[in-house]
């Protein structure tokens, strides 16, 4: 495995925690980043005028600047660097884009490459060996195009079934690109 692509949003960075605190903060909202266990927990517990406000007035405010790192990030990033490039590949809208440059920019990780989709492309557009993402559909995507795919590990894809089933998080990645290394086809 020569390059590993890592997404953000659920993997690398905080959305779920900055996403509850805009909410909470800005409309009044009583959402709990703990109890964020699906895709739909936002339209669950939002009105659709809240929706509206946090797909566009949060991005002005800085829904994808002022999150953290997920837990863990930063040092597993950097052991992943020691032996591979590691490129970023997010889907973000194009009003996030400077954002999105700038936290990564404020974390300062040994990237070989940063790929922000704002068309809604697929993740395999891009040139990458091994993709990390909580998204199960993107992992699939990864590995129907020959490329390894690593599920990182959140309450909202537990119950995710597919034929490749590598999860990790930060704590146990390396080993987990070990694995999933040794099972990627030529």
């Amino acid at each position: 495995v020569s390059t590993i692509a890592v997404d953000l949003d659920g993997t690398l960075y905080e959305y779920h925690t900055a996403y509850c605190y805009m909410a909470n903060n800005y409309l009044s909202a009583k959402l709990d980043a703990t109890r964020w266990v699906d895709w739909d927990y936002p339209s669950r517990h939002l009105d659709s005028g809240q929706l509206e406000w946090m797909s566009s007035l949060a991005v002005e405010r800085g829904l994808y600047r002022y999150g953290h790192v997920m837990k863990g990030g930063i040092i597993g990033v950097n052991k992943l660097a020691q032996r591979h490039d590691i490129i970023v590949i997010t889907h973000r809208p194009r009003s996030a884009v400077k954002d999105t440059l700038a936290w990564l920019t404020y974390v300062n990780l040994p990237l070989s490459g940063v790929h922000i989709l704002s068309d809604k492309q697929p993740k395999s557009s891009v040139k990458f060996d091994l993709l990390i993402d909580d998204k199960p559909d993107n992992i699939e995507d990864a590995i129907c195009h020959a490329r390894g795919g690593i599920l990182f590990d959140q309450t909202w894809n537990q119950n995710a079934v597919y034929k490749w089933p590598v999860r990790a998080t930060w704590h146990n990645m390396e080993e987990a690109v070990s694995e999933r290394s040794r099972s990627i086809r030529p």
